[in-house]
Order: structure tokens, then sequence, then C-alpha cells
């Protein structure tokens, strides 16, 4: 394979995408290999490629963004594999600024899922053109019809099917060409086939054949008129207004795979080549160009996104990114827009799977990595100085499990600093949040496997062992009503003594309001200068917590009278004073527990709103209400304790089949139940025994 840039029209970036099991890596693969066959040395590829892992194939899953490339009609694809698992389906968001095209993977049993739906919305923000492939079509309980059906009725009448399979299940042995009206077929042999359409197909074939024309036509108003006057465009018109129709993302075409069989695979390999949008179309839709100026996007300035990083223990940050416009070189200097800081690309290299390769020269639409550029970081834009470029992150939802981590090593606590924040910086869906309130490290994940992973890369990476633990609840206190107390220190040692006094009323305030501070002192019964030490006291107090241990929030507090000693008293010892007249004053007026509530927004099939609202409701959640969502779903919205939702995320996908999204966002605090609030004390005085 050649290491120099390619004009734009010879070069395409597609990516896999889909619920995880769908088959979509293998389908990589294949295409991989169907281009080793048709031309020897194409590829530098003799192993797998996509998921070659030790990681992945122990959990026979993608975990991270994966990408190769390969030739196919002297044109360069590259091949952009993300991960379809809920817990780790979050690097395929950045990654979809890498790729002027995304392909759904949806298995032909299964049908569509979670992850589909909410990459499909991903792709409709960034006006990214999509392919579905229905693929696995040989197995015992694939379906077709049924599949085009549910997802017109997600997607609506802009998607149809281009080819429909010739039989199903043990039967399928061919795919029907709608465009072309043809069958093409394998024999036993591996032998192919192009021939008449079957007449056992012919009904199948008409009722799709014409949902593919009216969606094709719909996209140019000159066809539309004449197909309705009786007039259908010859296949070559069709397959003009049909490429354009998918670059701007008004046809949505379906094709037919089986990768066991290996029917499918070269006539998606051609698919892709003749159809996918080239570059141009990804640089039009960023303002890297005007669509004018296209056929100069290779001379235009350099410009590129970083797609991923990757924390490398001897490489150190890797750096894979997608060129936008202009050419870059092992030599080219661009400005990193987040900063302004110029940033050298030495050492370029192919992202091409395994394969390290060195790249003289890359233009718009290839994918290169460079190594050991601190600083960037996923989503960055890079430009050449006179350009003003810079692209809008793509970020995943955020993530809903959470867990604590702390180091089993003695000493480790650097290593583990320095390991998630390498790891953080690579992994989208990763936030690592270190809480000062509840002494924790804490990682926020996309679900139970991804925190898993998480903890075995830091000891494989980074050669930190880790102990996982409860994320602790960050509840507070608050006081239930008024009361007063005085706060008295006063000591005697023989030489200079300790003196302060103060009186305090203090009360509740609304929920949300915090803190606030009131002096009335008059006469100088506490002089000026003590008057911030006794405030200072008092927030010292309500940080260490009365009842349990926890903050204690919205109190108003009024220092109303006090005494002082003019040799005994000082800064210090008002701050004293202050703490004790706030601890009994709380005690006198009252404590109760506040317990953080999340706002949660479930989104399921409609069949299963009913079991999701049982489930909040066990919870102890008040359901808000449900609205309707996008394809056949409903959004479930409830204010429910944070404490009921730590084991929310794998709970919700064991109950809908992994077919829920999830999203929370904090609600504030409310009153914790006694018998909640009982057992929350009872084991903040365990700890402190």
């Amino acid at each position: 394979m050649a290491t120099k840039s390619r004009s734009p029209h010879q070069v395409r970036s597609i990516a896999l995408l889909g619920q995880g099991g769908s088959g979509k890596t293998r389908l990589g693969e294949a295409l991989l290999a169907a281009a080793r066959d048709d031309d020897r040395g194409s590829s530098q590829h003799r192993g797998p490629a996509l998921d070659r892992r030790a990681e992945e194939r122990e959990r026979e899953r993608t975990l991270a963004l994966q990408s190769a490339m390969f030739d196919w009609r002297d044109v360069r694809v590259h091949l952009v594999d993300a991960p379809g698992s809920p817990d780790f389906f979050s690097d395929a968001y950045p990654a979809l600024r890498a790729v002027d095209c995304a392909v759904f993977v949806v298995d032909a049993v299964e049908g569509v899922g979670a992850v589909h739906d909410q990459l499909w919305e991903a792709c409709d923000g960034l006006g990214l053109p999509r392919i579905v492939v229905l693929n696995g079509l040989d197995r015992s309980e694939a379906a077709f019809q049924t599949h085009v059906d549910a997802l017109r009725t997600r997607v609506g009448k802009p998607l149809a099917p281009v080819q429909v399979p010739q039989g199903l299940g043990e039967a399928f042995d061919g795919i029907i060409d709608l465009l072309h009206q043809r069958a093409v077929t394998r024999s036993a042999s591996g032998e192919r086939h192009v021939g008449d359409i079957p007449d056992e197909h012919a009904d199948v074939t008409a009722s799709n054949r014409e949902l593919l024309v009216e969606a094709i036509v719909e996209t140019d108003d000159d066809l539309l008129e004449a197909y309705l006057e009786g007039d259908e465009p010859a296949p070559e018109t069709l397959g003009s207004a049909f490429a354009e129709g998918v670059a701007r993302c008004e046809f949505f075409p379906l094709l037919c795979t089986s990768v066991d069989r290996g029917l499918g695979i070269r006539m998606l390999a051609d698919f892709l080549v003749d159809v996918a949008p080239t570059p141009a179309h990804t640089a039009v839709s960023v303002g890297a160009i005007e669509s004018g100026a296209v056929d100069g996007l290779a001379d235009a300035p350099p410009s590129a996104v970083v797609v991923k990083t990757i924390a490398d223990p001897y490489l150190g940050r890797v750096s894979e990114m997608r060129v936008i416009t202009g050419r870059l070189t092992p030599d080219t200097e661009l400005v990193l827009a987040r900063t302004g800081d110029r940033v050298k690309l030495s050492h370029l290299q192919w992202v091409d799977g395994d394969q390290q390769r060195p790249c003289e020269e890359a233009g718009p639409g290839d994918l290169v990595a460079v190594a050991k550029v601190e600083g960037l970081r996923t989503n960055d834009t890079l430009r050449a100085p006179e350009l003003e470029l810079e692209l809008d992150p793509v970020v995943p939802p955020d993530g809903n499990h959470r867990v604590a981590v702390r180091p089993t090593g003695t000493g480790d606590e650097d290593k583990l600093s320095m390991g998630l924040s390498r790891l953080g910086d690579e992994d989208p869906g990763l936030v690592v949040e270190r809480s000062e309130e509840l002494k924790q490290i804490i990682l926020h994940t996309q679900g139970p496997g991804h925190a898993d992973i998480t903890i075995a890369r830091l000891k494989e990476r980074f050669g930190v062992g880790v102990e996982p633990e409860p994320a602790a609840i960050p509840y507070t206190e608050t006081v239930k009503g008024k009361a007063s107390a005085t706060g008295k220190l006063k000591k005697q040692t023989g030489g200079a003594g300790q003196f302060a006094l103060v009186e305090l009323t203090i009360e509740p305030l609304d929920r949300g309001e915090g803190f606030a501070f009131t002096n009335e002192v008059v006469g100088g019964a506490v002089p000026k200068q003590y008057i911030p030490s006794v405030e200072k006291g008092v927030q010292e107090a309500m940080e260490q917590g009365v009842l349990a241990g926890y903050p204690v929030v919205d109190v108003g507090v009024t220092l109303y009278d006090g005494k002082y000693h003019p040799v005994d008293s000082s800064q210090a010892a008002f701050e004293v004073a202050g703490s004790l007249g706030f601890q009994e004053a709380a005690k006198a007026a009252g404590l109760r527990l506040l317990e953080p509530i999340k706002e949660v927004a479930v989104t399921v099939p409609d069949s299963q709103v009913g079991d999701i609202m049982g489930d909040l409701s066990s919870r102890r959640g008040r359901i808000l209400g449900s609205e309707p969502a996008q394809y056949g779903r409903t959004t479930v919205r409830a204010h429910v304790p944070e404490n009921e939702l730590q084991d929310i995320v794998p709970q919700l996908r064991a109950l809908t089949s992994g077919s829920a999204t999830l999203r929370m966002t904090d609600a504030g605090r409310d009153i914790a139940p006694d018998h909640v609030a009982q057992r929350v004390v009872e084991e903040a005085q365990k700890e402190s025994s």
C-alpha cells in the first residue's frame, strides 16, 4: 500500500457502528480479507486487525476504537470499528469526526438496540451520512422484512432496502440487487454468479424496489414529478440521485450480508466506493472549506481533528487524527486551536490495525497517528495559522455507574493519579472525580464492565493495583428549627490563658440557600476584629457535621452577644467558641439528614414503560411523568434518591435486555426518611469508633 496521500476522490472513511454482538467487527475483518484476496499485498494484515488486544480477545468484544485500511478498486478505505457494548460505546462519539459515513450493522436476529438508537441520534446531530447493513441473514432465526419495517418506523421513509436476501437461514444463498434488478449468488466452490431474479422472490423484490424508488425520487423534485406522472427513472439516473441523497442524509440505504457465508462482502465494498461520500463532504459540513472550493481541498491550508488519544506505557501519548483539509507531512507545524500553541507533527504513521508504517504524506480523509506530542486531547482541532477553524467536541452521554478506587500498594497514590489521568485522556467515557468531601477517588463509568476494564488497565499498563469500593453518598445535614446556645472557651494554665464567649442563634434556611451569617453584637461585647473568627469557627463546625459527620447546609447563624478578655482573648479562641456554640445550638435545634436526589430519565420501548415505572417506584422514586420519544419509545422521568441508584445501570440492562437508555441530573436534596437516616448515622458512628 502506498504511503503517500491520494486525491480526495480516491479516499473513503467509514465507521462501523451498532450494538455489540451484531457482527460489525467480523464484517470489518471480512472486508479486509476480501481486499487481500482481490489484490495480494494491498493490505499488510496477516492476522486480526481489529479486536487484536488480549483484553478484547479474552472478553470477545471491542473495547476501544480501532482502525485499519485497505484498497478497493484503487480507492483507499479507512475503516473505523467502534465499540458497541453499552459499557464501552462512548469511544464511538469522537470517532464520528473521523469518518465521512457511518455503517450501522444490525443483527438479523436481534434487530436494533439502545446503542444503535443513541449513535443514530448522534449522527443526526452531526449530519453524518449513514448506511445500514443487515448482517447474519444465514442464521436460523434471521428475519428481513420485520427488521426493515421496524427500521423504517424508527427512521422514517428515507430508509429503504437496496438489496433483499435470496432466502433466509439455511436457504440464504444470494442477494438481490434492487437497483439493477439482478441476483448475485455464490456457489459451493465460492464462485460468484450474476443472473436473473428467481420467480419465487418476485413479490418481495417488487414491493421493496417500490420503497427504494420512492425513497430515491423524493430526494429530487424533478425525479419526483416525473415519477408521479408514471415515468420511472432509469437505473443510471436513480443511481446518481441515490448517491447525492445519501450524502445529504435524505436517504439511508439498507444492504444485506452474511460474514459466515461470505455473501454481500464484496458488494458492500463496491457500494462504499461507489456511494459513500468523499472527504469533501465532511470538509464542507464542518466549515473548513466552501462548497465551491472542494476541487482544491487537498491544496487548502492543512487542518486535522484528534479522534483518539492512547496512553501507551512505552510510546507515551499517541494521538490519532483525521486530516480535514490540505496535506500533512512529518515536518508540518500546526496551531492547537484550544490553546493557541504550535504543534509539530513529527513521526507520522498510518493508522492501520497493529501495523506501524511511516506516513510520508496524508491528505483529506486520511487517518494518521502521531506520538509524543504532549498536550493533545481527543476532540482537539489542529489548523494552519491562517485558518479560523475549531470543531465542537463530540462527547458521549455521562457515565451513570459510580465506583470508588483506592491503591492497594503503599505509596502508590501518585502512580494511581498518573494512571487515571492518562486513561481519562484516552477514554472519553471515563470521568475521574477526586472528592475532598467524601475522601474518595470516584470513577464515573458507563457500567460495571467499564469500571472493571479500567481497573485492569491500571494494573497492566501502569503497575497500580487498586481495590474497588462503593462510592459514598454525599449526604448533608440541616437543622429542624430555631435555637440559641452559648459557646465558651476558658483555659488558664499559669501563663496567658484563652478566653472567648459567644451567644448564637441558628435557624433553618430554604433548601439550597447554603449559609448566612449575621452580626448583631452591640456595645463591643465581641470586638470587631474577632467577628470573622467566630464566623470561621461556625463554618468549620458546619463542614465537620454534627449528626453523622456530613456537612451542615441551609442554616442561618446570628451572633448577638458575647464576652472577651483584654489579655486572654484571641482570634483562635473565638474560632473555637464559634464552633462550640454552633454545635450546641444545632443539637438544641435538632438535626435532619438530607439525601441527594437525582432526576432520572429512562427511555425504553413503549411496551416496557410499566416495568420501568415499577422499578423506579421500588427505589423510593417519585414518578414525574412520561413523554413520547423517538423510534416507538417512551421516556419516563422520576426523582429518585441517589442512594437507591447505585445498581441502576446493570439492573436496567437486565430488566430491558439492554434496550434502555438512562440520563441523570442533580435535582437538589430532600429529607431522608427516618429509617434511612438511622442507618446512615449508625454506620457513621461505627466508622468513627
